[in-house]
């Protein structure tokens, strides 16, 4: 068992992550060469950020990173903010992975939960146009769809894959929106985005939000709650 889903669960493909031209991420790293300065991270009262970056691709032709920035909203909702720079045309796959015990359900381009208490909806903000599917327990063409627990033990679960076609540079914004109960949708649009940050306007069920989230360094970083 551990042999099968090895690869699986130590890849990209077993993680909350994007992968490029159906491949994940090689190897990176073992040891850090220094410490994360204070640009890659911020904490305040109001909200927690982070952003990192990834270039090294399995299989990969041309150039290509992957920045996330995340940002949390104490007590509200989390943004996740994808860049992709690319030097041509790309598939690009997003993957939300999952509980087994979850009720998970797509309506439009928002894939949620419906349970009886406790519950998650993924928005993607912005324009693009997804294909998304929901996959539960496959192991072939490729294995996916799969939750574990401890080692040596599986269970088939739904991964939601939001793919898409870029043809240069891009930029995914994603709203991770938590409920006690039955959730009611926030509403969110992108005012403006460039190569350095994008800005989106969110209006939450307590209060309106216009946040800038920058792709490489939290100094970037405005944030107004009303």
């Amino acid at each position: 068992m551990a042999k099968k889903f090895r690869a699986y669960a130590l890849g990209s493909e077993g993680h909350n992550t994007v992968l490029i031209d159906h491949n994940g991420q090689s190897a990176g790293p073992a040891i850090a060469s220094a410490a994360l300065d204070h640009h890659s991270y911020k904490i305040v009262d109001a909200f927690d950020f982070a952003t990192g970056s990834f270039d090294r691709y399995k299989n990969i032709n041309g150039n290509v990173k992957h920045q996330r920035s995340v940002l949390y909203v104490r007590g509200d909702f989390w943004v996740v903010v994808d860049r992709i720079i690319t030097d041509r045309s790309r598939n690009i796959e997003t993957l939300w992975h999952w509980h087994p015990d979850c009720i998970v359900e797509k309506e439009e381009s928002v894939v949620q939960t419906n349970n009886t208490e406790g519950n998650l909806a993924i928005i993607p903000v912005g324009q693009h146009n997804f294909k998304i599917n929901l996959i539960k327990g496959q192991e072939k063409p490729n294995i996916q769809g799969w939750y574990s627990s401890m080692y040596n033990l599986f269970t088939p679960n739904i991964t939601s894959i939001y793919s898409t076609d870029i043809n240069t540079s891009s930029t995914f914004v994603w709203i991770l929106q938590p409920s006690k109960s039955k959730i009611s949708l926030l509403k969110a649009k992108i005012i403006s985005d460039n190569e350095k940050a994008v800005k989106i306007k969110v209006k939450s069920k307590n209060h309106d939000y216009k946040i800038t989230i920058p792709y490489y360094s939290s100094e970037g970083i405005s944030f107004v709650k009303k």
